[in-house]
């Protein structure tokens, strides 16, 4: 998989027409202080706004949102050193979005949608959209620790997204952790996963997940339960980050809206930062 940036408006500013009706300026009001919020948050992490393949590049997901696994967690202690393992961000094909019954439900919500637990359910097992998952280490983290970790968490998440701990598929996943599998660029010579390796994990609506290491692909399962199981830990209930998931949110409603213009994906180029983002501070357990 390959990355590509949206190339900034010219003079880096958006201009936006304000409507005459009070209703609609207040909702004018609210896209663009989202549009502030989103990008701020989005300029704290390394991810560029669309994720393209690299034999096809008319062929690309938008940024959904991002956010970032801390070690630990607040009720154990260990959330209060703050040590950041990887930073994740999470793409949609936009096209598909607005076809979608997702994209129906959310352009019938409006804001309610970002406390609708049934529609981020719905979102992490989508059968309409293809997704992607980028992964990046923060810091060194060995092989054994990831593949525990995605092991213990994915275990607990097949069961509760209706699935089996017994899915074959999980063994699959896992196996893209396996020193073998992955480039020698990549690890170091205690085979560890170097700081800022990407692993890119798409989800094709077929329930096909193929993980990718640069361009070069790692391994491939298929299987919906272990898509949903994946994308409910960014997504679905007890997430790894409840901004992240707030924010994925929002931008579905972006990329249905009919006003694409005026929504965050175009303030994503062109708006400066005005704040810095926040982490939540209670890390649930995921």
């Amino acid at each position: 998989m390959a990355v590509k940036g949206v190339r900034a408006g010219v003079g880096g500013t958006v201009r936006l027409v304000w409507p005459i009706k009070n209703q609609a300026r207040r909702r004018k009001r609210r896209c663009t202080a989202f549009a502030d919020h989103w990008t701020s948050t989005v300029t704290k992490f390394s991810f560029d706004s669309e994720l393209c393949e690299s034999n096809a590049a008319d062929h690309c997901q938008s940024l959904m949102t991002v956010g970032s696994r801390h070690w630990g967690n607040w009720w154990d202690g260990r959330g209060i050193l703050n040590v950041k393992l990887y930073e994740f961000a999470v793409y949609a094909d936009q096209n598909q979005m607005r076809r979608s019954s997702l994209g129906r439900v959310a352009r019938t919500q409006g804001e309610s949608l970002m406390s609708n637990r049934k529609f981020y359910h719905q979102l992490r097992s989508t059968k309409e959209v293809d997704m992607s998952l980028v992964v990046k280490a923060s810091r060194s983290l060995p092989l054994s620790v990831m593949s525990s970790e995605y092991e213990k968490i994915l275990k607990r998440r097949l069961t509760r997204v209706g699935g089996s701990t017994d899915d074959p598929s999980l063994a699959g996943f896992l196996s893209i952790f396996d020193s073998e599998r992955l480039p020698t660029h990549f690890r170091d010579s205690r085979n560890n996963v170097k700081k800022g390796s990407t692993i890119c994990f798409k989800r094709c609506r077929d329930g096909t997940l193929s993980a990718f290491a640069d361009d070069q692909k790692v391994g491939t399962v298929k299987s919906q339960a272990l898509c949903s199981a994946l994308f409910d830990l960014y997504l679905g209930d007890e997430p790894v980050s409840l901004d992240a998931r707030t924010l994925a949110a929002n931008r579905v409603l972006s990329m249905v809206s009919d006003h694409e213009d005026t929504q965050p994906a175009m303030a994503l180029a062109t708006t400066p930062v005005t704040q810095g983002g926040k982490r939540s501070t209670r890390s649930p357990r995921v």
